[in-house]
């Protein structure tokens, strides 16, 4: 039993993997951008948490504050972020993304929803059902490892029901 569940995580994984690669190959914004994976790693972070400190950048992606400044000045340089002073300290500086840096964390996303939904639209109804419950399951067993239970409200589908007929 127990080598049937571990072949049936591995074929879930597996096709999980291939489909990500597959859209993440042909259909990725990220392809037509000059971004490194570090920078493209600061940008989503200054983009979720609308903007940080330099030292809290360094502490939160694990590098020097001089790699902090190396990574920002290119972001700055494609005029992805800027930098503002701290109105109490003029020692911090606060690193903010710009609507061209929120534009393109938000285009990533986007691409990978597009691309998504061009396959569910091929399922049919049944199928699309028992993929919702599953995955909203995963999606509360994710948030509660993570710590944020009650978050699954949040973003895109808040206040719609979680299936067709069920209540918000």
């Amino acid at each position: 039993m127990a080598a049937e569940r571990e072949l049936l995580l591995d074929r879930v994984v597996d096709a999980l993997r291939d489909i990500q690669q597959t859209f993440g190959v042909v259909e990725s914004p990220l392809l037509q951008v000059n971004l490194t994976m570090q920078q493209l790693r600061t940008l989503v972070y200054l983009v979720v948490r609308r903007g940080c400190s330099s030292q809290e950048l360094s502490r939160l992606l694990g590098v020097s504050s001089a790699t902090v400044t190396g990574l920002v000045d290119r972001l700055e340089s494609q005029g992805l972020v800027v930098r503002r002073p701290d109105r109490d300290d003029r020692r911090v500086r606060h690193v903010l993304p710009t609507p061209e840096g929120d534009a393109l964390v938000a285009e990533v996303q986007d691409s990978g929803t597009a691309s998504l939904r061009t396959l569910l639209v091929d399922l049919e109804e049944r199928d699309l059902r028992d993929l919702s419950r599953i995955l909203l399951r995963l999606r509360e067993l994710a948030f509660a490892r993570v710590g944020r239970a009650g978050v699954a409200a949040e973003g895109p589908a808040a206040g719609r029901p979680d299936t067709p007929g069920d209540p918000p």
